[in-house]
């Protein structure tokens, strides 16, 4: 009797320790810096305090003479100027940049700009500098 007491004792401790380890939880916090000490990001994701959420994206490996895309808040102490850069060869000019200027003003700089119409026909433009919006929203 005392045998199959301190069997079944035994077994009930086993499955009480093997049932815990399927019902723990875990939390891992990454903590990390940009730009990336060994390399690129594939995917880097910005949130700012009013919610407003940006996620960019490499669809290649970013290495040399990869296109490269940035993210950036030039003259930030001076005129705010947030805007997008597209780079082919980061040592030389940017290919394209998208920049939001004052009174509400999006523009696309460089490139070759190509638009859709609603049938998703292709029109390429060749531009130096296009005014996409001008204006308030309405």
């Amino acid at each position: 009797m005392r045998k199959n007491f301190f069997v079944a004792l035994m077994c009930a401790a086993v499955v009480s320790i093997g049932a815990s380890a399927f019902c723990a939880d875990e939390t891992i916090t990454i903590s990390t810096y940009y730009p990336a000490p060994y390399g690129v990001y594939k995917k880097m994701q910005i949130m700012d305090t009013q919610g407003a959420n940006i996620t960019l994206y490499s669809s290649d490996p970013v290495t040399a003479g990869n296109p490269t895309l940035a993210l950036s808040d030039s003259n930030a102490a001076g005129g705010l100027i947030p805007s997008i850069t597209f780079d082919n060869d980061p040592a030389a000019s940017p290919d394209f940049r998208i920049s939001l200027r004052g009174d509400n003003d999006l523009r696309v700089q460089g490139g070759t700009t190509t638009f859709t119409d609603d049938a998703g026909n292709y029109a390429p433009v060749r531009t130096s500098k296009i005014i996409i919006c001008s204006g308030a929203a309405t």
